[in-house]
């Protein structure tokens, strides 16, 4: 999809000029795809982070990311089991990398179905695997869980006030991406009533 795939950014003023950051609210992706036909699909993401994974006394430390539920059908990450349309369908879902399967499992088949604690918190069932990232993709990461996850834990993403998410959207062939960047620019102004941070 690269060429119908964008990741959003927000120009903001903050009162000694202008910044361009690739933070977004919470809501955005939603809104986008209500309120803009061109968009296929927009999802949200989280920034990469470190947690410690987990499976009985076995801990390792990984990167993860939290995404919406068709993160592997709007990249190329090629899973080796599971169905990418499926893998983040539930909250209780992880995602994991063959080079993490190996670490808990010893294989990198037959391992959908296996639970994994984050944290030492809570558990996750995998359910699904990807290829080990190339080392030349932006992204780099360990195991992906659903970003509904994050949304029904934490309660500040859900306003329209608070930015840290990234939102990546897929546009439908032959969208005319300079008119929707004209029409989005009024997004944030409007759901935040003038009041945007």
């Amino acid at each position: 999809h690269k060429d119908r795939l964008y990741q959003l950014h927000e120009n903001v003023d903050l009162g000694g000029g202008m910044i361009t950051r690739i933070t977004t609210s919470g809501p955005t992706a939603a809104a986008l795809q209500e309120e803009f036909p061109e968009v296929e699909r927009a999802i949200m993401t989280t920034w990469i982070t470190s947690y410690m994974l987990s499976q009985e006394e076995k801990q390792i430390s990984a990167q993860g990311i939290y995404a919406g539920d068709g993160f592997f059908d709007l990249f190329s990450w090629e899973l080796t089991e599971g169905d990418k349309i499926q893998v983040l369908g539930s909250p209780s879902f992880i995602v994991i990398s063959e080079d993490m399967a190996m670490r808990f499992f010893g294989r990198v088949t037959n391992v959908i179905g296996e639970v994994l604690e984050l944290q030492r918190e809570e558990s996750f069932q995998v359910a699904g695997v990807f290829k080990d990232l190339p080392g030349t993709s932006s992204l780099q990461f360990d195991f992906v869980v659903p970003f509904a996850h994050f949304w029904d834990r934490e309660e500040w993403i859900r306003n329209w006030y608070s930015t840290a998410p990234r939102t990546y959207i897929l546009f439908h062939e032959g969208a005319d991406v300079a008119a929707f960047n004209e029409k989005v620019k009024s997004l944030i102004i409007d759901k935040t009533e003038g009041r945007a941070a």
